[in-house]
């Protein structure tokens, strides 16, 4: 989780790393040596366990508008780390405050689904958060697949636990559960705030859900729905797939653009072809995409970059020899970092070299790995297991990737100020680096010209787990009157900016980006006629973004290829075009030395 709130000037921001100490802290059972003792909750009493603490280990979080960390569920560990392990998931909130420096539970209102491991926690425009039942526990031995699902859902107001007033909403019930919303067992939930709601099945819909079945779900906020109607499928909300559970250890991420609105993209999981298949989901014309990229991927990360691309880093080819392959690229190799630009279609595979211009690789990052986009526009990436390893014994180690995008793209545009244009045109300073949703902004900047239409955006601060970031969104402002230091952006309208922490990065016309500023965007004043409405230009029907889709270079099929032989056919250090007929581009890139 990237903390908006402490020392955040410093070149790459501070990540919150939730050490062992952190993730037991304020636990209603916390962990103590020796002291084992039996659960006062159901069902561990009934069945006679041990208890030995809570911990926020798979677990659910985002980062609140105000800036704290709010996590959800975890693990009530019983005989831990024994072949009869039992985890039971929990039921109450705990929130990390970064100017305390601690964490605070809540468990005078518990939450009403009762008991949840792996539960997803996503923002809500009004400044909620939704929150999936996923399992209500997992044991090796005791509870497995279907039995331990609790596919509930329900909603916590922050406003409201602060008053000291029951914050818990029921938006699906036991009676009204939905199967469709189930996590896999390497995988959350997906939510998705929709940058413009959708009226289909007889109500708005302001959400989207997707779980391990690969099937799109739209939800509606409005509470005069009742529970069996909150949830629409679509008619073609099946992701393209040859498994049952099309989204099983996936990647996933959410786009906004616009030319196409609202989008997803889904990458790798289940088998075959699906491994390697880059699927994007257009929320307006109900309709599926597919990419190839060549490289197969289990719980592959996927990171939004300044400039609204993805780039899709780490994951699992289950059919490659890792040991073979240890420090020499494979065939299919998912330590090859992909970028896939949702406006051109296009596909960049990178080709990664140490620091010291060596071409040692970095090592395989699978289940439990995570990946975030830092405030020098690099990407950390970490933890994951290997061939060599499983849970409880993944990589004790984080790396920075700088990308291609910050090599032979001249120099950075520097940030120098924000103002805000009031309606008569006057400016105002904002060096606390607060405004309104909807607000029109002057930014002045030296260095590099700026993209005239990538030129500035904002990139949600990271909530990351289980290659999953559960808070990330990309909100490019609109800009107007370019010039060689100065230009005004606007804002655009909730929903397609949430209120909360943003990076605000500019991006050189080059493609180069500024070191981020955190800034804080508050709920526009006028957001009562503007609510639901969409954000401007954004703001697309179904029959824009298809005639603007015409004007798209239309991706091919990505040849599959052994990356090995890449390698060995392009000089290091080069950008090269692999395929002149091909979306797909092979560039150079850098990984720097580990941290332990």
């Amino acid at each position: 989780v990237v903390d908006p709130l402490k020392d955040l000037t410093q070149d790459d921001g501070l990540l919150v790393v939730n050490s062992k100490n952190r993730v037991f802290e304020d636990a209603e059972y916390p962990f103590e040596e020796q002291m084992q003792r039996f659960s006062s909750t159901n069902p561990a009493k009934e069945e006679g366990l041990l208890i030995d603490g809570d911990s926020i280990y798979c677990g659910g979080h985002t980062t609140l508008e105000d800036g704290r960390i709010f996590y959800i569920g975890g693990a009530r560990y019983s005989k831990m780390s024994t072949a009869s392990e039992h985890e039971y998931g929990l039921d109450y909130v705990r929130l990390y405050n970064q100017e305390t420096g601690r964490m605070s539970n809540y468990l005078t209102h518990r939450m009403p689904l009762g008991t949840s491991w792996y539960p997803t926690a996503g923002r809500l425009p009004d400044g909620r958060v939704m929150i999936t039942g996923a399992y209500s526990a997992f044991s090796t031995d005791a509870c497995f697949g279907v039995a331990c699902l609790n596919p509930q859902i329900n909603i916590f107001d922050p406003a409201k636990a602060d008053a000291g007033e029951d914050p818990w909403y029921v938006y699906l019930d036991k009676t009204h559960e939905n199967h469709a919303i189930d996590p896999g067992l390497r995988e959350y939930t997906r939510i998705f705030s929709l940058p413009t709601p959708i009226d289909v099945g007889g109500y708005v819909r302001e959400l989207l859900l997707l779980g391990k079945e690969g099937a799109v779900l739209l939800g509606t906020l409005d509470e005069s729905c009742p529970m069996a109607q909150r949830l629409y499928s679509p008619a073609n909300s099946l992701r393209p797939s040859e498994c049952i559970d099309g989204s099983d250890q996936s990647t996933f991420a959410p786009l906004i653009t616009p030319q196409h609105g609202g989008e997803l993209i889904v990458m790798g999981g289940c088998r075959g072809e699906t491994l390697q298949s880059l699927s994007i989901y257009n929320i307006h014309r109900d309709e599926w995409e597919t990419i190839s990229t060549g490289i197969n991927r289990h719980v592959p990360a996927s990171v939004l970059l300044p400039d609204g691309r993805v780039m899709i880093v780490n994951g699992v080819n289950p059919d490659m020899d890792q040991i073979r392959y240890w420090s020499t690229p494979g065939p299919m190799d998912p330590r090859f970092p992909q970028i896939f630009d949702p406006e051109t279609r296009e596909l960049y595979t990178e080709m990664p070299h140490s620091k010291d211009g060596s071409d040692a690789m970095d090592v395989f990052r699978g289940y439990h790995n995570n990946a975030a986009l830092l405030g020098d526009g690099s990407i950390y990436v970490g933890g994951g297991f290997n061939q060599l390893g499983d849970v409880g014994c993944e990589n004790s180690n984080i790396r920075r990737y700088k990308p291609s995008y910050l090599f032979n793209h001249g120099a950075r545009p520097i940030l120098d100020g924000i103002a805000i244009v009031s309606e008569t045109g006057d400016l105002r300073s904002s060096e606390a680096y607060e405004f309104e949703s909807d607000s029109k902004l002057y930014l002045s900047f030296s260095g590099a010209h700026l993209h005239t239409v990538k030129g500035a955006a904002l990139l949600a601060v990271q909530a990351l787990t289980h290659s999953y970031g559960q808070n990330q969104r990309y909100v490019r402002l609109l800009l107007e009157d370019v010039g060689t230091n100065s230009a005004t952006a606007k804002v655009p309208n909730e929903p397609v900016i949430l209120a909360g922490f943003y990076w605000l990065f500019l991006v050189s016309d080059k493609g180069m980006p500024s070191q981020g500023q955190v800034v804080k965007i508050l709920h526009s004043s006028s957001n009562g006629e503007n609510s639901n409405k969409g954000g401007g230009d954004y703001c697309l029907d179904a029959a824009t973004i298809a005639g603007g889709a015409l004007g798209l270079v239309l991706a091919t099929l990505v040849v599959a290829i052994f990356v090995y032989y890449c390698m060995w056919h392009f000089k290091k250090n080069k950008r090269r075009v692999y395929s002149a007929t091909s979306n797909n581009y092979l560039i150079s890139a850098q990984i720097e030395e580990d941290v332990e």
